[in-house]
């Protein structure tokens, strides 16, 4: 099939989700005419190829082909030539804005990555038949068991939240739960790596100095560079015996699935995008029971509400956290064979045929 296909490419989720998309068409033998959004940034040799051969197939893209944009809903869509004009949009809140469902409503056909997105936009009224849901993926290849299982050798009980410093994902109260669930004398480490390239150095060192400043900050590890490729993500998360997500909100969370790839114990609230793949399972849930509106000082104002992560969220993940040390100190803590098997589902290959099925069902 030939694909228009318009995404950003660089470093950013919305960048990872465009080249794992784009190079699964492209192993698929799709005919993909790559549109970059904003300035070309490719982050790893290992997508070049495939990037220059995709941004060469625009001098002759099929103008009746499908166009497929990968952004946020509020940027412009600019459909290449006449064929079926497509957004792929992921999203962390349940509410939209008029402009939001007016940009919406000019498409034919909407994208998303859960059915918990697919629930909201339906509650908005959008036409069923113009919302699909696409899931996205993990590269089973660079996150794979096998790396998991070699580095995971440290006396002490390693979590690992990766996730760029932002109110949203809950890094607060995942320090929070840290300090109160462990004592000084507790061989424990936090492995965070926060940095978050869109806010700037003073942001980020506020985040850093919070996280120092705790009663267990010497025990709060930090890294404040952005990882250069995929596979030193894996090694950065393969070192870890659990990963630790307590978002507010999140549209996918592509980190929470390559933890599972990796057969790591993982620990998430049981809100939005978590949902369509993490269950009792896989995943030590944090039960959410009340939403608030989501206000941060930065990008949200209160347009649309999240998960409420109050006193009992926090104990809930206080609990999470101990039962991981004891089972790690006892020797008894085991891969997590539900989640290398979730992450065997959801890979970008599939995604790439979701997406194709999906273009030619009218």
């Amino acid at each position: 099939m030939d694909i228009n296909f318009a995404t950003p490419v660089c470093q950013t989720g919305y960048g990872v989700v465009g080249l794992n998309l784009l190079a699964s068409l492209v192993r698929a033998n799709h005919e993909v005419a790559l549109f970059p959004i904003g300035p070309l940034a490719i982050p790893t040799s290992e997508f070049q190829p495939v990037v220059q051969a995709a941004l060469h197939k625009r001098q002759n893209c099929n103008l009746a082909a499908p166009s497929v944009c990968l952004k946020e809903i509020i940027l412009p869509t600019d459909p290449v030539g006449n064929g079926l004009c497509c957004l792929f949009t992921i999203f962390e809140l349940d509410r939209l804005t008029t402009v939001e469902l007016e940009c919406l409503r000019a498409i034919d056909r909407v994208y998303v990555c859960t059915h918990w997105a697919q629930e909201v936009l339906l509650n908005h009224g959008l036409a069923p038949a113009t919302v699909r849901v696409v899931p996205l993926g993990v590269d089973g290849a660079t996150f794979s068991p096998g790396l998991g299982a070699a580095q995971a050798g440290s006396f002490e009980t390693l979590f690992v939240n990766v996730g760029k410093f932002e109110l949203r994902k809950g890094q607060d109260v995942l320090v929070e739960a840290f300090n109160l669930a462990f004592e000084p004398k507790d061989p424990v480490r936090l492995l965070v790596h926060g940095c978050n390239n869109l806010m700037g150095e003073n942001y980020n060192r506020f985040w850093i100095d919070h996280c120092k400043s705790t009663r267990l900050g010497d025990k709060i590890t930090l890294v404040e560079r952005p990882f250069v490729s995929h596979r030193e993500v894996a090694e950065f998360m393969a070192q870890a015996d659990c990963g630790v997500f307590p978002a507010r909100a999140e549209g996918w969370n592509l980190e929470l699935l390559e933890m599972m790839a990796l057969g790591k114990t993982v620990i998430a609230t049981a809100y939005g995008g978590h949902t369509e793949f993490a269950n009792q399972e896989n995943c030590l849930l944090i039960k959410v029971t009340d939403l608030e509106d989501a206000q941060d000082g930065v990008k949200f104002t209160g347009q649309g509400q999240w998960a409420h992560l109050g006193p009992d969220q926090i104990e809930q993940l206080v609990v999470h956290l101990r039962a991981v040390h004891q089972r790690k100190q006892s020797g008894k803590l085991d891969v997590n064979s539900a989640g290398i098997v979730t992450a065997q589902r959801f890979t970008w290959q599939n995604a790439a045929a979701q997406l194709v099925s999906n273009l030619g069902v009218k």
